[in-house]
């Protein structure tokens, strides 16, 4: 894998309590009266600088009265000229990044096009800086300036490093901002006593929302924490922790004007959060949601974390699963147990394979898996999920009480992003997974054989009929079945009362008060029918050889209608065995 895989890795792995600390560390200094702005901005540099391992981190602001921007804290840098470089908006990085309202990255400076004037050129390449990212900042609708981080070699920031970029910019803005609110408080005696109500209001809005964070109490707790806050109903839709769509402070939608908002990391699109705004909110109620919104954010980053970590364990625990033979040992099941999966109970195992050969993606598989699971109302989300050869996925699943697995795969096929896109094989449920795996790879064939007629087969369906697995032509068995039945198929089909008789006489070894009585018949008639079906037949059903036959062709029969390659239509129209397969 790639550096900037390594390096998102290692953040999500092992920089979320660094990021969240730092956050402490900022949140606490901007409310400290006795802090000046300078420390404040400082610290977040620096903060940044080492969050996401870059080698210069600096902070610009937006000068008003020149509309450029200008540099205010820097750290890691060599030449002292390198603070003093300004850029107008529209150029440099920082201006694109503030006129285009999002964080913009460059794996080389040097070639990278952008309009930049001479100096700050010759300004970063003293520097001898290579890859950039620049987070701007804004309050509102209002232009704040800009963080950046760069290193001194060619090597991209990975994905969680330029959200978290974002995230810290954030709260650059709401520092400045506090900061601008505390100097208009001081130089305006006659709304002292208002704006230190604002101030406190957001002071306390902060502590709360960060603390709540800190805890690592969840998304719930902290939308609840919100809305307590807001004294209003809001709801919280994700799709990365439960519960994924909810509104808090009220039992039912309320049927009152609302506002959505959406819950970003950087370019990363999290979540919805929709507000109440009957009565309008304050000016400090909207800050509130908007630090709400940087919170959540910086929650459901460690949300996908973790969800991230528990595939891969997921997949190298199913991994090791599918190779391990016959029942599984102590060790295993100790294993399962640590991850959080009860080996002991019996498990299904699905296979996922592209219909067209194209390579399934795991992320889009496994957020399908979950999709469908919570549709289907599966107690339990898929955990098991490992790729298999180069193009397919396979998931295994605990059996349950209810076992919903019909509506689990109809929701697959019909609702998430892999319908019509693949056919799954089932095995029965078990603790052998080597031999659940071989199931689902038949079943799988199986379905591919049927082409679109049937996109699942399970081994349930299939019964005893399952010594077809290894069969991979069709052929031999509609002839015959076709040999066997279709003197009686052809003129009389699946739905008459000779088909059912000669079924329920196979079923039954000829006994006629079980005839009699499963056919709804006088015994007299099944005399006559049991001879009516040897004269269509044209063989006596007191052969014990006749009656092993028919009953094999019978099972065979219904293999085929299993696999796919017999339609409900087929059966209603008195199907021909005889064409071709």
């Amino acid at each position: 894998m790639g550096s900037t895989d390594d390096a998102d890795r290692d953040l999500r792995a092992g920089g979320s309590g660094h990021a969240y600390s730092a956050l402490v560390e900022i949140g606490t200094q901007i409310q400290n009266h006795d802090v000046a702005l300078q420390t404040v901005v400082t610290t977040i540099v620096e903060r940044t600088a080492g969050l996401v391992s870059a080698d210069v981190a600096w902070l610009a602001v937006l000068d008003e009265s020149v509309q450029a921007l200008k540099i205010v804290a820097a750290t890691g840098h060599r030449h002292p000229a390198f603070t003093a470089m300004s850029v107008g908006l529209g150029t440099g990085l920082g201006g694109v990044a503030l006129a285009q309202r999002q964080t913009i990255s460059v794996l080389d400076y040097r070639s990278d096009p952008h309009p930049t004037p001479a100096g700050v050129r010759e300004a970063v390449a003293a520097e001898h800086l290579v890859s950039l990212v620049c987070a701007p900042m804004f309050r509102a609708d209002h232009m704040i300036g800009a963080l950046y981080v760069g290193r001194r070699r060619r090597a991209a920031f990975s994905e969680a490093e330029r959200d978290l970029a974002s995230a810290l910019a954030t709260q650059v803005a709401i520092a400045i901002e506090n900061r601008d609110t505390r100097t208009q408080l001081e130089t305006s005696n006659t709304l002292l006593a208002a704006k230190n109500e604002v101030l406190e209001q957001s002071a306390a809005i902060h502590e709360r929302l960060t603390a709540a964070t800190l805890r690592n109490v969840g998304v719930a707790d902290i939308a609840q924490s919100l809305t307590e806050l807001l004294a209003r109903p809001l709801k919280l839709e994700q799709d990365l922790a439960e519960p994924f769509a909810h509104w808090y402070g009220g039992a039912a939608e309320p049927a009152v004007p609302r506002e959505t908002r959406r819950i970003m990391a950087g370019d990363t699109d999290l979540g919805r959060l929709t507000i109440v705004t009957q009565p309008p909110l304050t000016d400090i109620e909207w800050r509130a949601v908007e630090h709400g919104l940087t919170v959540l954010a910086v929650e459901l980053l460690k949300q996908s974390a973790r969800r991230e970590v528990e595939w891969r364990l997921g997949g190298e625990l199913l991994s090791s699963l599918l190779s391990s033979p016959g029942q599984l040992d102590h060790a295993m099941v100790r294993r399962g147990a640590r991850f959080g999966v009860d080996l002991t109970r019996p498990h299904r195992v699905i296979l996922l394979e592209p219909i067209d050969d194209h390579p399934l993606d795991i992320a889009e598989v496994q957020a399908a898996l979950y999709s469908a699971a919570r549709a289907a109302g599966l107690p339990e989300l898929p955990r098991l999920v490992t790729t298999v050869g180069p193009t397919s996925v396979m998931v295994a699943l605990p059996t349950t009480p209810t076992d919903p697995l019909t509506e689990f795969v109809q929701a697959i096929h019909a609702r998430s992003k892999l319908a019509n896109t693949v056919i799954m094989g089932i095995s029965r449920a078990g603790h052998d997974f080597t031999g659940a795996r071989r199931e689902a790879d038949a079943c799988a064939r199986f379905a591919r054989l049927a082409g679109d007629q049937r996109p699942t087969v399970s081994a349930d369906d299939i019964g005893p009929m399952r010594f077809l697995f290894a069969l991979t032509d069709v052929a031999p068995v509609k002839q015959f079945v076709a040999e066997q039945l279709d003197s009686i198929l052809v003129d009389y089909g699946t739905d008459s009362e000779l088909f059912r008789t000669l079924r329920v006489y196979l079923e039954s070894d000829g006994h006629h008060p079980t005839i009699a009585s499963r056919c709804n018949i006088h015994k007299n008639t099944v005399k006559s029918r049991i001879a009516r079906i040897c004269t269509v037949l044209g063989r006596p059903l007191n052969d014990p050889q006749v009656r092993f036959e028919l009953r094999l062709a019978l099972g065979l029969h219904d293999f085929l209608f299993t696999i796919g390659r017999l339609t409900d239509d087929d059966r209603d129209k008195r199907p021909r065995y005889r064409t071709s397969s």
